[in-house]
């Protein structure tokens, strides 16, 4: 799959769904790309609105209300081609990644077909802790393609995100171990800020971040979280999450950012949407990190504090066996004792949690066990650093590492 262009100009697909996860993970992919490496990414997304939703915390301005393209820290975000001329200009990049199997259009397929080189495609999946990642990652997909004259064949090439060495590997910008490190040394400052800012009633003795699926599992998360005696903030993002949450507590009025809803002795803090290096920092300065989907929980593990992950549920129940593979994954480095009765309690509750069911006692259980949890996930966050990051991993596999 090597290949080589004088100019490395990058296409990167992205369809938006799911409370922005997958513009996520191809934001951060994007401007690493151009960051690190030099190279002029367009990212194309297929909701325009939803884009500027995502983007806001990173807008100086208002952007054109009729404009389908920003240039924004480096990257040139557009809309997905509608017409033949950008679909064109698309399929002229050296590299076209094609984020979770979306499907590119046809039109830029048949322009891909029509380059001399062809250029490198590359579907990039999503992140999972199976086995069978590392025998899938690298593999080629032929895909026939019929163009204006002939039948061409291109190869497209999986390339799987992991946690081990025959893998893609996980995102991770080159300062970002030390930025959490940064942020842990001014923890206590940083939280102060947040009770200052919030007026919160009393200084924390826990503090945590939620981010999950809405459903039963958070009704079965308060019933746990209240039976807390030590002061305790839970900070929610504004929106779905946090109407719920207010439903849950009986509260009438939907809560907007900065609104502190209160049941015992958990203070209940609706944060407002923010950019992702301020959401890396608030991971960083939280005791449990509480995440979904992918994004979050990549970046929680960076963190290096001890998280819940709320997998994305399907109805065949299959997340389940990748919640069971990444735990199998992350217990097994446990490193004594301690640690490794930590762990079993965590997966138990985990686990619980993830099925829909009560967790009072497990959380009751899990408590005694953060500092143990915390120095796993320390430990945890220096193995996965010392190996190749994703986009590291992905520049070198298309041909372009200097």
């Amino acid at each position: 799959m090597s290949h080589r262009f004088t100019k490395p100009f990058w296409s990167v697909f992205c369809s938006i769904i799911d409370n922005f996860g997958d513009i996520g993970v191809s934001w951060r992919l994007s401007q690493q790309l151009a960051t690190e490496h030099g190279i002029a990414v367009t990212l194309w997304v297929d909701d325009w609105q939803a884009a500027l939703r995502f983007l806001d915390p990173l807008l100086s301005n208002e952007p054109n209300p009729t404009s389908q393209a920003l240039q924004l820290q480096g990257v040139c975000v557009r809309r997905w081609p509608q017409d033949g001329q950008s679909c064109i200009e698309a399929a002229q990049a050296a590299v076209i990644v094609e984020m979770f199997g979306c499907e590119l259009p046809e039109i830029t397929l048949r322009s891909m077909a029509a380059q001399q080189p062809h250029p490198c495609w590359v579907n990039l999946e999503y992140l999972s802790a199976e086995d069978w990642v590392a025998e899938f990652h690298g593999l080629p997909s032929p895909q026939t393609i019929q163009g204006a004259d002939q039948t061409v064949t291109l190869q497209k090439q999986f390339f799987l995100p992991g946690f081990g060495k025959n893998t893609g590997g996980l995102l991770r910008e080159r300062t970002l171990i030390a930025r959490h490190q940064t942020w842990q040394n001014e923890q206590n400052p940083l939280r102060h800020q947040l009770v200052n800012a919030y007026g919160l009633n009393d200084e924390p003795k826990l503090w945590l971040s939620l981010f999950c699926y809405p459903g039963p599992v958070l009704k079965n998360l308060i019933g746990a979280l209240k039976q807390d005696t030590q002061p305790t903030v839970c900070i929610i993002p504004a929106g779905g999450l946090a109407n719920q949450l207010a439903s849950q507590l009986g509260r009438p009025q939907e809560p907007t950012p900065g609104d502190c809803l209160t049941l015992g002795n958990i203070q209940f803090l609706v944060h407002p949407f923010v950019s992702q290096p301020d959401y890396d920092r608030l991971l960083s300065i939280c005791d449990i990190n509480i995440v979904r989907g992918e994004d979050s929980f990549v970046r929680a593990q960076w963190a290096g504090k001890p998280m819940l992950w709320h997998i994305y549920p399907q109805d065949d129940g299959v997340h389940l066996d990748k919640l069971q593979a990444f735990h199998s994954l992350y217990a097994g480095t446990a490193k004594s004792g301690s640690e490794a009765a930590a762990l079993a309690c965590w997966q138990e509750l985990n686990y619980r949690w993830n099925c829909g069911d009560g967790i009072e006692n497990l959380w009751h259980d899990l408590r005694p066990h953060l500092p143990a949890l915390h120095s796993h996930a320390r430990n945890w966050q220096q193995k996965l650093a010392e190996l190749p990051d994703l986009t590291s991993s992905l520049v070198r596999a298309t041909g372009f590492a200097t």
